[in-house]
């Protein structure tokens, strides 16, 4: 389910970018998103030993 709504926004924010059309932002959104799935990927990771 994560990753189905990542990717919609992974998606929407590409597409703005390119709507936009500048580098520098989306240079600066792809690192915001690989930040996020970085975060949510040590989540998910922590959650799961908490669990066990």
């Amino acid at each position: 389910m994560w990753s189905i709504g990542l990717y919609l926004v992974e998606h929407a924010v590409w597409k703005a970018g390119e709507v936009m059309g500048r580098y520098t932002w989306n240079l600066n959104t792809n690192l915001m998103v690989m930040y996020t799935r970085f975060m949510i990927q040590l989540t998910n990771e922590i959650c799961f030993r908490c669990i066990q």
